[in-house]
Formats: C-alpha cells, sequence, structure tokens
C-alpha cells in the first residue's frame, strides 16, 4: 500500500508574464507519503529468505520539501513484527533526516526480546565526510552471520557460521570519506565484549588509514 499527497508550487505564468527563463530547479514543491510494503512477498522473487527469518512489513512515513536545487526530506521507518526461530521476535525503525546537503541517521535500532543494537550517523555530501557510531547490548548475532555466509562466502565463515554469538556489549564509532570507501581509509574505535559458544571474549581496538591496533 503506497500512499501521498503533495502540491508543486509554479509560478509559471507570471514568470511567462514578465518574460523570465523558467528554472526547475528554484520551483518550491511540498510531499507527504505513507507505505506498507510486505517485504516477504515482494522480495521473494529476487531473493530467498531462510525459512526461519520472517520480515513481515516495512511501514514509513515521511516528508519531501524544498526545492530540486536545495531539497529537504525526514523520513522514518519501522519493520515492527520480523522474527527469527532461534532468537523470537525481531523490530527494526529508524529515521533519516536531509537538509543543507546533510544526511543524519537518527534514532536507528535493531531490537530482539533480550536487547537492541542502535546506530547513528551523519554524512555531509559537499565534503564527502561521514561517521557512524553503533552501540548495543545482549543481542544474538549467530542468525545474522549465518544469513551473511549463506550469500557471501567469507574466510571467517567457516569458523563463525555455526557458532553461537552473543554481543554483551558493544560500542564502535567509524569515519571515512564517501569517496574512499573501503578499509584501508577508514578512522575508527571498537570495544566489543562477546559471549562465543559460552565463553567470554574482549576486544579492543584503534582503526587508522585501515590500520588495526588493538
Amino acid at each position: 500500500i503506497i500512499a501521498g499527497k503533495g502540491v508543486l508550487v509554479t509560478n509559471i505564468q507570471n514568470t511567462l508574464k514578465d518574460k523570465k527563463q523558467i528554472d526547475v530547479t528554484t520551483l518550491p514543491f511540498n510531499f507527504e507519503y505513507q507505505t506498507i510494503v510486505p517485504v516477504d512477498a515482494i522480495a521473494n522473487p529476487y531473493y530467498s529468505f531462510p525459512e526461519e527469518i520472517k520480515v513481515g512489513n516495512l511501514v514509513s512515513q515521511g516528508k519531501i520539501q524544498g526545492t530540486i536545487k536545495n531539497p529537504q526530506a525526514a523520513l522514518k521507518w519501522t519493520i515492527p513484527a520480523a522474527s527469527v526461530d532461534s532468537v523470537g521476535r525481531v523490530s527494526s525503525g529508524g529515521e533519516l533526516l536531509f537538509n543543507n546537503q546533510t544526511i543524519l541517521i537518527n534514532n536507528t535500532q535493531l531490537k530482539t526480546n533480550q536487547g537492541q543494537i542502535n546506530l547513528t550517523g551523519i554524512s555531509n555530501l559537499k565534503n564527502k565526510q561521514w561517521q557512524i557510531a553503533v552501540d548495543g547490548q545482549n543481542f544474538v548475532i549467530s542468525p545474522f552471520i549465518a544469513e551473511f555466509c549463506r550469500q557471501q562466502v567469507q574466510d571467517f565463515c567457516p569458523y563463525l557460521k555455526d557458532r553461537y554469538i552473543n554481543i554483551n556489549q558493544a560500542n564502535i564509532e567509524l569515519a571515512g570519506n564517501l569517496d574512499q570507501l573501503n578499509l584501508n581509509n577508514l578512522q575508527g574505535n571498537t570495544n566489543l565484549a562477546l559471549n562465543v559458544d559460552q565463553g567470554n571474549v574482549t576486544f579492543r581496538s584503534n582503526l587508522d588509514a585501515g590500520k588495526i591496533q588493538g
């Protein structure tokens, strides 16, 4: 279900009367929308989720206004009733704001009955700089690692895909440049306290231009 309404203010009549050139990038607009998207049904022809994962509906609403030259947007989304058999109910949601060539990610969370992961971020499209912060506690990531490894085989997959891994505590900060999205250009630090197969593991490190110091 997708519903929307909007207004485009043109003032073209006065522009033509005054014999001025029409600049469509300066025409103001105001548009609002609401959507309810059944993710499983829509994704099914292109992507097959494992039987234990049910995503359910993606609900979103937002407002886009301003001009083509200077747009502004405020979007909210939620997946209120996903589920993973080995974890139980999983919900997620977040907010995205766009203004003056800056993207803000606020109040973005992934929750289970036991814990949650939180994400905030900012990116400036003018200078191409971005940074994100992730924190969380008591969050089981085993089924998500298993699904990632099912889609993309990585070197660590044989060691991790069948293990029980719980994030007891996490604090991660990363920053970089949009034009150089690779490990060698990242800055940040990581503090992780994990439970792996009922054993506790603590990992602390700094990332400087792709070099890990821990």
